[in-house]
């Protein structure tokens, strides 16, 4: 696997962990790029103008969900990269240590 390769099968991983209602958030908000020979951005596009329900690749309730202590989803985000880095490691033979 390549690191491109292993980019996009991590943000697979946190797609699939993702709050899933319309999709919206799982399937376009969560993307990645390049930013350097061998570095990657991993991100939610949160800014920008969407609409209720729309599959437009903006969720700016990102925040909402994460932060609110009374969302069922409270620091999904965190648990998420958590869990996405034990696989990534476990897939390619390696450990996380932080």
């Amino acid at each position: 696997m390549n690191i491109e390769e292993g980019v996009a099968r991590f943000v697979q991983i946190l797609r699939e962990l993702a709050p899933y209602r319309t999709g919206n958030l799982a399937l376009n908000a969560i993307r990645f790029e390049k930013t350097g020979p061998n570095s990657y951005k991993v991100y939610i596009h949160i800014e920008g103008e969407h609409t209720p329900g729309a599959r437009d690749g903006i969720a700016p309730y990102q925040v909402f969900l994460n932060e609110n202590p009374k969302s069922k989803h409270h620091q999904w985000w965190q648990a998420a990269i958590e869990l996405a880095l034990e696989e990534m490691a476990n897939e390619l033979g390696g450990k996380v240590e932080l």
